[in-house]
């Protein structure tokens, strides 16, 4: 029996020292090198889901700082509702056979564990509107749908 095996050739981007560019894509990693934004790689399902991931409206980049926290980490941390939408388009792409998206959800939820924020508004007792911003960690949740996880409260302020 044959099996019939497609190989791409891609370029790997490095950019600069601390920066890799997942083979193939221009969007996946820790920086781009898109010249614009409809500049995609060649697997380019997966690329649409870290470059969506990128132009997330709620972000810390590594040393910015937010209210009364600074992001000390090596990368930038998103919105919670990003990473769940960026789990679920790695999903897709997972369902439809691509192995890259496999590799890159792994590296992502499960090896490194990103940070994820939510930023939250409540009432004070005095009437005031006051703002929080909380720090989540994605925690692994095997179950028939794998792109489930469970946020677990890790820093409030």
């Amino acid at each position: 029996m044959y099996r019939l095996v497609l190989v791409t050739f891609c370029t790997l981007y490095f950019p600069k020292v601390h920066s890799i560019i997942y083979p193939c894509t221009k969007w996946c990693g820790p920086d781009n090198v898109a010249s614009h934004y409809d500049d995609l790689g060649s697997n380019r399902d997966v690329d649409m889901c870290c470059r969506d991931h990128d132009h997330c409206a709620l972000s810390l980049a590594s040393g910015e700082t937010l209210r009364n926290y600074r992001n000390e980490g090596w990368y930038t941390e998103s919105a919670c509702y990003c990473d769940q939408e960026f789990a679920e388009c790695l999903q897709s792409c997972i369902n439809m056979g691509n192995f890259a998206a496999r590799l890159l959800r792994f590296f992502f939820f499960d090896l490194a564990k990103m940070r994820c924020l939510i930023l939250y508004t409540f009432k004070w007792s005095r009437g005031f509107f006051v703002r929080s911003l909380n720090f989540y960690e994605y925690e692994n949740y095997r179950a028939s749908d794998e792109t489930k996880r469970i946020i677990r409260k890790r820093w409030s302020g």
